[in-house]
């Protein structure tokens, strides 16, 4: 079995109680490094390295650019910028997001695999939607370790549960109980009571690329369909990327963006239709305020119902739902 030094960890909501877990199990002469992504805000990297170097025996820092990793140490990914390891080094990019994340888990996965193939260890922890299952997927298939966080144990389940949908891991445990794993699989040592050797593996993924039908959530432009192994992706030429859930959630933004722009251009179109009826009134042009009424009582039922779509339960929140704000200050 060969020795898994360098390792990998992502994870998202609910995921700094487990890194925390997982950091506190290590000794101080841990033979590996170690790389983590979280998202994260831009300003807090900082800060959650001070809060975990409180409860690890590993030095942690933020990553810079150029860093030569080095084994003991924990490193952790920049806010707003991708964290990639190479042969030697480390690589702080900004690059385009990746599953509407940067920095974001997969990019560190694969850029792992790449140069280290099956001495690497990788990581999901708790979190929402799906990001790291390609890249745990690739570092699998690389001949590398999958570990995984028990959904039970995850603050939130639906990240580890999406990969264990995916894929085979070797290891589903919770959060405390990692630690021993990755010190024997480092170590090339013993593994924990009750648990095996992971399998040797190393098999090239099936991997297929087409022109799709659809286009980047982020930027418009044509998006290419990929798929790797059991994981199916989407890429713009810019390099935008995403899995199918976060795709699908993409799509469920765009709509909710175009649903609101359709619902300021009716009531909108409410307001000019009235003041022409009124114009129109006045300079006692009745045929015309007359459409002008039916155009505006046309509009305004249209976005009534448009309204009530967004935002089914206003109506029990009269007072204090926000798009009524202005209307309590006219």
């Amino acid at each position: 079995m060969p020795t898994h030094n360098i390792i990998v960890i992502g994870g998202s909501a609910g995921a700094v109680e487990a890194l925390g877990d997982v950091l506190h199990g290590l000794p101080a002469d841990l033979p590996a490094v170690v790389c983590a992504v979280l998202h994260r805000g831009l300003r807090e990297p900082d800060l959650l390295a001070a809060v975990l170097s409180r409860i690890s025996k590993l030095p942690i820092s933020v990553a810079t650019h150029g860093t030569q990793f080095k084994p003991g140490h924990v490193y952790l990914a920049p806010g707003g910028a991708h964290l990639l390891i190479g042969k030697n080094k480390l690589t702080v990019v900004k690059g385009p997001s990746v599953n509407f994340h940067r920095p974001a888990i997969d990019p560190l996965f694969r850029s792992a695999a790449h140069y280290h193939g099956a001495r690497v260890a990788g990581v999901i922890l708790s979190g929402y939607r799906d990001d790291g299952a390609a890249g745990l997927q690739v570092i699998r298939g690389r001949g590398g370790v999958a570990i995984v966080q028990d959904p039970k144990d995850a603050a939130v389940p639906a990240m580890p549960q999406s990969v264990l949908d995916r894929l085979e891991a070797d290891y589903i445990l919770p959060a405390a109980k990692i630690p021993g794993v990755l010190v024997a699989l480092s170590r090339n040592g013993r593994m924990p009571r009750g648990l095996k050797p992971p399998r040797r593996r190393g098999r090239k993924l099936r991997s297929e690329q087409k022109p799709s039908t659809f286009t980047c959530p982020d930027c418009g432009g044509a998006l290419w369909e990929i798929t790797e192994g059991d994981v199916l992706t989407y890429r713009c030429r810019v390099g935008h990327s995403f899995t199918g859930d976060n795709m699908m959630a993409g799509q469920d933004q765009e709509v909710e963006r175009a649903l609101w722009s359709a619902l300021r251009a009716l009531e909108e179109r409410t307001d000019l239709a009235r003041r022409l009826a009124e114009q129109a009134r006045r300079t006692h042009r009745a045929k015309a305020a007359d459409v002008f009424r039916k155009r505006a009582a046309s509009s305004q039922a249209d976005a009534d119902a448009l309204r009530g779509l967004l935002l089914p339960n206003a109506a029990e929140v009269e007072d204090i739902a926000p798009g009524n704000y202005h209307k309590r200050q006219s």
